[in-house]
């Protein structure tokens, strides 16, 4: 499996939890599938982190992480931490 492309949206400041709230959209490529397809996962981060990536790169890992962590889950569909 390959993510070619993280793409972020639906950003929503909570400011009560100080976190940030999104939805990312993986393109994925398999060896054993013949197309791309694409994943949405809804994922936070928190607004500041201290020596960290930009927030934008830390919904994409978060994202990422979420969905390669998930076996069970391995077609295109949604889906939530």
């Amino acid at each position: 499996m390959r993510i070619l492309s993280a793409r972020v949206s639906r950003v929503h400041h909570n400011r009560t939890t100080g976190k940030v709230d999104a939805v990312v959209t993986l393109l994925i490529r398999e060896p054993a599938r013949s197309d791309d397809y694409r994943v949405i996962v809804r994922t936070s981060a928190a607004v500041h982190a201290p020596g960290g990536a930009a927030l934008r790169d830390r919904l994409a890992a978060s994202a990422k992480l979420i969905f390669s962590t998930r076996p069970d889950i391995r077609h295109p569909q949604s889906f939530a931490a």
